[in-house]
C-alpha cells in the first residue's frame, strides 16, 4: 500500500528536523548561485554607470556567471537528492564532498532527461491542458529514476510513468499536496525575512533586491523537504507497484 498523505508529510518533516545539520550544506549550495549572480549583476550595473563602454564585457561576464550558477544549482540539486536517498534508505550519509563527487556523473543525464520530460509535458500542454497535466504526473519521477536507479532519457520517462499509471489521481494528490504545503511554508519564511526591512527601507528597488534574497533563502530552506517527500514517494511507489492485472488492462502506449 502506498504511503499515505499524512505519513508522507510528517515523515518528510521529522526526517528534515532530525538531519537538518547534515542537509544544511546543501541548502547553502542551493542558495549560493543566486547570491553570486546577484552580486555580479549589481557590480555590472555599477560598472556600466561608471564606464559605459564596458557594458558589452559586463553583459558577457554576467551571462557566463548565470549559466555557471545554473549548472552548479542543478549539480547541488542532484547531490541533495543523492544525500536524501541515503537517509531514506537507512544508509550512513556520506560526506558532502564525496556525494558531490559521486553525483557529478549524473548531472548531464539529469539535464538531458529533464529536457525530454519538459518537451513531453510542453507537447501535451499544446494539445490541451489536460494532457499536459497527465504528462506532468507521469514524468514527475523521471529525474529520480536517473539519480536513484541510473535510468537514462526515455527509459527514465518509462520508469516514471510505470509508477504512476493505474493510480494517476492518487499520485497527483501525493505529489501536489505536500508541495503546496511546503510552498506555503516557503512564502511564510519569505514574509518573515522581508517584512522587517520594509519598515526601514524606502527605496522600492532595494526592497525588490531584499524580496529576491528572501525568496532565494526560503526556496533553499524548503528544498530538502520537497526532495524528501518525492524520494519517499518514489520508494513507496516502487515497493507497491500497480497490480499486473490492472496494468495489463490499460491501453498500450509508446512512451
Amino acid at each position: 500500500m502506498l504511503i499515505s498523505l499524512s505519513e508522507l508529510i510528517t515523515t518528510s518533516w521529522k526526517t528534515y528536523c532530525q538531519h537538518w545539520r547534515r542537509l544544511a550544506i546543501y541548502v547553502l549550495f542551493l542558495f549560493l548561485p543566486t547570491l553570486v549572480s546577484s552580486i555580479f549583476g549589481v557590480l555590472g550595473l555599477y560598472l556600466n554607470s561608471l564606464i559605459p563602454s564596458s557594458a558589452l564585457m559586463s553583459n558577457i561576464i554576467i551571462v557566463v556567471v548565470v549559466v555557471a550558477s545554473l549548472l552548479f544549482s542543478l549539480w547541488a540539486t542532484v547531490s541533495l537528492t543523492y544525500a536524501v536517498n541515503q537517509i531514506v534508505s537507512g544508509q550512513t550519509m556520506a560526506e558532502w564532498k564525496q556525494i558531490f563527487s559521486s553525483s557529478s556523473r549524473l548531472l548531464w543525464p539529469f539535464i538531458f532527461t529533464s529536457i525530454l520530460a519538459g518537451l513531453a509535458i510542453f507537447g501535451g500542454t499544446l494539445l490541451f491542458i489536460i494532457p499536459g497535466m497527465i504528462f506532468t504526473i507521469w514524468f514527475s519521477f523521471a529525474v529520480y529514476a536517473v539519480i536513484l536507479d541510473n535510468q537514462r532519457g526515455i527509459e527514465a520517462l518509462k520508469a516514471s510513468k510505470k509508477l504512476v499509471i493505474g493510480r494517476w489521481w492518487l499520485m497527483a494528490l501525493l505529489i501536489f499536496a505536500p508541495n503546496v504545503l511546503f510552498v506555503i511554508i516557503s512564502v511564510v519564511i519569505r514574509f518573515l525575512i522581508a517584512t522587517p526591512f520594509s519598515f526601514i527601507i524606502s527605496s522600492e528597488l532595494v526592497m525588490d533586491v531584499v524580496r529576491n534574497f528572501a525568496t532565494s533563502v526560503s526556496s533553499a530552506l524548503i528544498a530538502p523537504l520537497t526532495t524528501l517527500a518525492m524520494v519517499l514517494l518514489y520508494h513507496s511507489a516502487k515497493k507497491n507497484p500497480v497490480p499486473t492485472t490492472l496494468a495489463s488492462s490499460l491501453p498500450p502506449s509508446n512512451i
